[in-house]
């Protein structure tokens, strides 16, 4: 339920027009829920580019066709 919470937040900051305090929450809906295709297709998620942290999985640079790092 946590990845769902995030998510929404998220979308009520994007459909704000604040998309830079709704990335962190798609980047972290995604990380919770990765197999969440409501999560992963939505139209915001799309355009989120993952921050680099060292020794993270999101720093390796796979992507997946989502548009943001892995």
């Amino acid at each position: 339920m946590l990845a769902e919470t995030h998510y929404n937040l998220g979308m009520v900051l994007y459909k704000m027009g604040k998309e830079g305090n709704a990335n962190p929450h798609f980047m972290k809906a995604a990380d919770l829920a990765p197999g969440n295709e409501v999560i992963w297709n939505s139209p915001p998620l799309s355009n989120v580019q993952a921050p680099s942290k060292a020794g993270s999985f999101s720093g390796s640079g796979f992507s997946d066709g989502h548009g943001h790092s892995h």
